[in-house]
């Protein structure tokens, strides 16, 4: 690769020198495809939505030794549940689906918080939170959204981009400290926004291939980039014009990636 911040000898060793734990809790065997899972901020929970709606979770046991619990098995949309994501905290989960709802549920009690029927014009396809409060999402007709859950009509307060995109926006991610999102679009291009200021900063030029999912590393000095032509590219936080590497693909449509911490 051309960018050596990217990758280090240093690096390299050190990761070398960690060793890897190779157990893996037991298979969670489902009735009904998952659109979206994520795993717990704080425990061994990870929760999923399905396609009919229902919102589940499993507790995993650390040793591996026996089958996850299911925790939450609860309809929780009319239609397919689109997305999810957990509060910092792990006290509070996001869901979005194609019924057009944002749904807050106490993650305990899987009990609703709020519902906020018709949250959206089109329906929505991503979702990312990195605050109690505020919550991001994306939707099949290019908007992102911000909405203030603390507000009295959070559906209207934050409106950031109202179809600077062309095509569905495929992933949103949040920076840590909730100053910065980037929204990814079928369109081929990066778009980032101060989500404090609530205002566009700039977008990248289409890369001419679909945009799956971001992630990302280094302290957040690097976002990975998925696509459906197999590449994975690479940019340089708050330098998303242009990716500084590519990573070529195997020909293969990825998805999703996630970060292994």
């Amino acid at each position: 690769m051309s960018d050596s911040d990217w990758s280090t000898d240093s690096e390299a060793e050190s990761d070398s020198e960690v060793p890897l734990d190779l157990t893996a809790p037991k298979a969670i065997k489902l009735e009904v495809p998952v659109f979206d899972a994520k795993f717990h901020p704080e425990e061994c929970l990870v929760v999923a939505g399905d396609l009919e709606g229902r919102i589940q979770a499993w507790r995993i046991d650390e040793e591996c030794s026996e089958a996850p619990k299911t925790h939450i098995s609860v309809k929780a949309h009319a239609d397919s549940i689109r997305g999810l994501c957990f509060a910092p905290s792990g006290k509070k989960l996001f869901s979005i689906g194609s019924d057009k709802q944002l749904l807050i549920s106490d993650v305990e009690t899987s009990s609703p918080i709020l519902a906020l029927q018709d949250a959206f014009d089109d329906a929505p396809y991503c979702i990312s939170s990195t605050h109690e409060h505020i919550i991001a999402t994306g939707d099949e007709a290019g908007v992102v959204r911000l909405f203030d859950i603390r507000k009295k009509n959070p559906i209207d307060e934050l409106l950031i981009d109202d179809g600077r995109c062309e095509d569905t926006i495929k992933d949103v991610q949040m920076s840590e400290d909730g100053k910065y999102l980037i929204a990814i679009s079928d369109d081929g291009t990066v778009s980032a926004y101060n989500c404090k200021r609530h205002m566009f900063l700039m977008e990248s030029e289409s890369m001419g291939t679909d945009l799956c999912s971001i992630a990302t590393v280094k302290g957040e000095t690097k976002t990975l980039v998925t696509t459906s032509s197999g590449q994975i590219q690479v940019y340089n936080y708050k330098g998303w014009g242009h990716p500084s590497d590519i990573i070529p693909g195997q020909g293969f449509h990825k998805n999703t990636n996630a970060k292994l911490t």
